[in-house]
């Protein structure tokens, strides 16, 4: 028994030698030391490992030499670097260089500084050339002398003046030293003929060729380093070979026919897309396009904005002038900042309620009643309600950082919350005062005409004939297009005497709402010119006035033709939206 576990001792200790000798045949295959055939080389590894010049290089160290400098009087063989598979960035500036071929091998090469004792032959000159145009973000430093060796010309007229103007060169010959320095490049309003000789600008970043008669794109795959392109406002029906520039962080192709985006799935880099006034036929490629913060897709035809809930990611989010009713796909983008809805048909934002990182909203030209959801956004510093039936702004006292505010156009009740935060105003469209003073006056009005009959549509009648008595249409202002808060609003109907359509409107909803009648201001178009008017529902019934068009300007003279009217009346010469602007029950 004895003998048995000597003899396994004596196997178990054979087995650990046997491992253990293994083992360090292993690590000696990798770490074998370099033999360099340029001492400059060597030296320049060493360094780059952090060790003393001449001290040993081992196989399984160079892997983690990424950026290098070679220093040398003598002629430096850059065999050795060829091997040095991570490599990435290289300077030369120190060395004396003859052949410059083994850096072909570099295939992760990005940076390359070669000084001024390079000699400037044709062949290397050419292998410079490869390296620039092969390589991914490549960006060669040398002096001026090599860059004044190369000669460039363009052939479009437009381009050719474009890019004289932008390196300061008005006339000779154009070199790669003088376009060099160009990174951004803007024609705009020019006819560009020949796109394709921009790539010839190797280190431009953002380009701008707006309204250009661009009519296709497929020469941007020249053009993989570009960061930002614009190409806004011309015509292009389709997008080819926009997914090779795998580096763009920004595309503007507003004012195009484009019916499919769904090459911006391929930009992974994208961060700010801009595709305004385009018919785009489905929103939802936008989605694929994953590192999306900024999006703007205003006038391209969207009512469904679903496909927005597959984009928690948005920071910013412009969608004005489309048919958006529904804002409850907007309820999970949480990070949102900055939203433009206006010109859409919102009735409700009370799906925006928790959007509390909010500091920009703009709502104009909706018909929105209740802004009791924006309450909750401290962080909101400009607000833009112009032209909707707001009644209420108390909601708004609370918002501490609010400090530009558009209130114009609506049917305030009682400016009181806005006159208690005695603000000073960055931006405010209305005099917080004078509204105030407007609203006295029409329920003043209001009282009066309630003690006179109990009936309403006769309230409705005595409410308009009053507007009428007290208002002249402003036509000098209507005119000149000068229609701010002397000449649209209650103040220039009631106090000033002097107004346009909605200082109408709005006085007339006013009265109504002091007297307890349900009434809202209508935007549309009459004999098709824009137009306010009034819908209300009096007596059980849902009826239209247009004081306006019911105003002759003759002293007391009172036209009823547009007072307590049918929709079948006013459509007659009235044009409105009327699934946004109807009566609801």
């Amino acid at each position: 028994m004895r003998r048995l576990w000597k003899n396994r001792i004596i196997w178990l200790l054979a087995a650990v030698m046997i491992l253990t000798a293994f083992s360090a045949c292993m690590r000696g295959a990798n770490h074998v030391r370099v033999q360099w055939r340029d001492e400059a080389i060597h030296h320049a590894a060493a360094e780059a490992l952090g060790k003393k010049p001449g001290d040993a290089v081992f196989f399984d160290e160079i892997d983690s030499i990424t950026s290098i400098a070679v220093e040398s009087q003598d002629t430096v063989d850059l065999t050795d670097l060829s091997g040095l598979r991570n490599l990435r960035h290289v300077d030369l500036s120190a060395a004396k260089v003859s052949d410059l071929t083994p850096l072909l091998s570099c295939t992760q090469l990005q940076t390359l500084t070669v000084g001024e004792q390079f000699p400037y032959t044709e062949d290397q000159i050419e292998i410079l050339e490869h390296l620039q145009d092969s390589i991914p973000a490549t960006d060669i430093d040398v002096d001026a002398h090599f860059w004044s060796l190369i000669p460039v010309s363009f052939t479009d007229p437009v381009i050719n003046a474009n890019v004289r103007a932008a390196c300061g060169k008005s006339d000779g010959v154009l070199s790669c030293a003088d376009i060099r320095g160009i990174r951004s490049l803007k024609i705009e309003g020019e006819t560009v003929s020949h796109p394709e000789e921009l790539e010839k600008l190797f280190r431009l970043k953002e380009l701008t060729l707006k309204n250009c008669g661009i009519i296709e794109t497929g020469w941007v795959s020249s053009m993989p380093q570009l960061l930002l392109l614009n190409l806004d406002d011309n015509a292009l029906p389709a997008l080819s070979d926009i997914g090779s520039l795998t580096q763009l962080q920004a595309l503007s192709l507003n004012g195009n026919c484009l019916t499919d985006i769904s090459c911006v799935g391929e930009l992974n880099e994208l961060f700010a897309l801009s595709v305004n006034g385009n018919p785009l036929s489905d929103p939802s490629q936008i989605t694929h396009a994953t590192k999306l913060t900024n999006l703007s897709a205003m006038e391209c035809g969207i009512s469904d904005i679903g496909f927005l809930r597959d984009m928690p990611q948005l920071q910013v989010l412009w969608l004005n002038d489309n048919s958006i009713s529904d804002l409850e796909p907007l309820a999970g983008l949480i990070q949102l900042k900055v939203l433009g809805l206006t010109s859409n048909q919102i009735r409700s934002v009370d799906a925006l309620s928790g959007l509390t990182e909010m500091t920009d909203l703009y709502l104009a030209n909706n018909n929105i009643s209740d802004i009791t959801a924006l309450s909750g956004m401290e962080k909101l510093e400009r607000l833009q309600l112009t032209m909707n039936n707001v009644f209420d702004i108390a909601p708004i006292i609370g918002l501490s950082n609010l400090n530009e505010i558009s209130l114009l156009s609506n049917p305030v009740l009682d400016y009181g919350p806005l006159l208690e935060l005695n603000r000073d105003w960055t931006k405010i469209d209305i005099e917080p005062q004078l509204a105030a003073d407007a609203c006295k006056t029409a329920s003043g009005l209001a009282q009066e005409i309630m003690a006179e009959t109990q009936d309403e549509k006769q309230r409705v009648r005595l409410a308009h004939d009053r507007i009428v008595l007290l208002t002249k249409y402003d036509y000098d202002a209507a005119e000149s297009g000068d229609l701010g808060f002397e000449v649209q609003s209650a103040y220039a109907a009631l106090l000033r005497g002097r107004s346009v359509c909605v200082g109408y409107a709005e006085s007339l909803v006013m009265i109504l709402r002091d007297m307890g009648i349900e009434a809202y201001i209508v935007n549309g178009k009459a004999a098709g010119v824009e137009h306010a008017w009034v819908v209300c529902r009096a007596g059980g019934d849902v009826v239209y006035v247009d004081p306006t068009w019911d105003d002759p300007d003759q002293g007391s003279l009172i036209y009823r033709d547009y007072l307590l009217a049918d929709a079948q009346t006013m459509r007659e010469d009235h044009e409105w939206n009327e699934t946004l602007f109807r009566m609801e029950g």
